[in-house]
């Protein structure tokens, strides 16, 4: 029913039938119903030429050129501040005034866990040291040892 619904009411009737016949007959009537709705539509000439994307038409104007570039400009400056807010946070600056002489200072002035902790690691590095001229000295007598050990014929 559905083929035969572009028909007029005439050859519907004597066609619903006919298309009962068999699937030549069928192939036969899609063919003709598709021949009948392609010649409803309107004839359209073919573009000549395709537009490009390097075209006048697609480039954007110089509003749209510079509105596209503020996110990124924003984000930028967003970043700035927040590393030099959060350095002025970290390093808690100092600024004093004396009579014509400006001073600026970091890290807040001096704690006592600050001068604990300066000692405590001044401690470690001096034992640090310490050990480490210990091992270079035990090292050096091994090579000479090493060096008497050898045979003559090795040494130059």
């Amino acid at each position: 029913m559905r083929i035969a619904e572009g028909l007029n009411t005439i050859t519907r009737r004597g066609e619903i039938g006919w298309l009962a016949g068999g699937s030549r007959i069928r192939g036969k009537m899609i063919i003709r119903l598709t021949r009948q709705a392609l010649s409803h539509l309107r004839e359209e000439e073919i573009p000549r030429r395709i537009a490009f994307v390097s075209d006048k038409v697609f480039e954007p104007t110089r509003f749209a050129r510079w509105w596209s570039g503020m996110p990124k400009l924003a984000f930028g400056l967003a970043l700035v501040l927040a590393v030099f807010f959060g350095g002025v946070w970290a390093t808690r600056p100092s600024l004093t005034v004396e009579t014509g002489k400006w001073q600026l200072a970091f890290g807040g002035g001096s704690s006592p866990a600050l001068a604990e902790m300066e000692a405590r690691h001044t401690a470690q590095m001096r034992t640090v040291e310490e050990t480490y001229d210990l091992l270079m000295k035990q090292m050096n007598q091994l090579y000479l040892r090493q060096a008497e050990m050898a045979p003559a014929s090795y040494r130059q």
